[in-house]
């Protein structure tokens, strides 16, 4: 189930006091922009709180690096 931003934008504003890194691993790449979250299998379905997460991360840190993701077409 893919989840809306819109959806869910003003919930995931409203809990931005959770760090997106106690529900995922970040490494900062740059002081300006950009993170890498580690150990996340975009192919596998995610928890309302990664999803959560993960904008939370997208809003801080503008630009998100997922590595070695073998994604396919029909995903």
């Amino acid at each position: 189930m893919a989840y809306s931003s819109s959806r869910h934008q003003s919930e995931v504003m409203k809990r931005r006091d959770l760090k997106a890194s106690s529900f995922l691993k970040i490494n900062k790449l740059s002081d300006i922009a950009g993170a890498e979250i580690i150990d996340i299998d975009l192919r596998e379905p995610i928890k309302l709180e990664t999803y959560e997460a993960i904008i939370s991360a997208l809003l801080e840190h503008h630009v998100l690096l997922f590595r070695n993701q073998k994604l396919s077409k029909e995903v």
